[in-house]
């Protein structure tokens, strides 16, 4: 059995994968602004947001672009803060409804 302190388990749902890719960040009703992306990953996100202070439990919109080859796609995404340090934000993604077919 591993030593348990050195062990670390990862709580993610999805692997995340490191990333520079700047995102716009909108705390409805309060303000907007550009930020870097340094994590990314299916269910979420840490954000680079420097000396700006959105609190756990905030609703908040990204707005990103990101690129395979020559292919660009933008993001919307709406998330809930759920890490709010020196460092930045962490952003747990909201899924989106899925509509039923007729």
């Amino acid at each position: 059995m591993p030593h348990l302190s050195r062990t670390i388990i990862e709580r993610r749902r999805d692997p995340r994968r490191a990333t520079a890719e700047d995102v716009y960040i909108y705390w409805p009703r309060r303000m907007s602004c550009r930020c870097r992306m340094t994590s990314l990953s299916a269910s979420g996100a840490f954000l680079d947001i420097g000396p700006l202070h959105i609190p756990v439990g905030a609703s908040v919109e990204l707005a990103f672009v990101l690129g395979r080859g020559t292919l660009l796609k933008m993001h919307r995404r709406t998330g809930i803060v759920v890490r709010s340090a020196e460092e930045g934000l962490g952003v747990m993604f909201l899924r989106r409804r899925r509509t039923q077919r007729r």
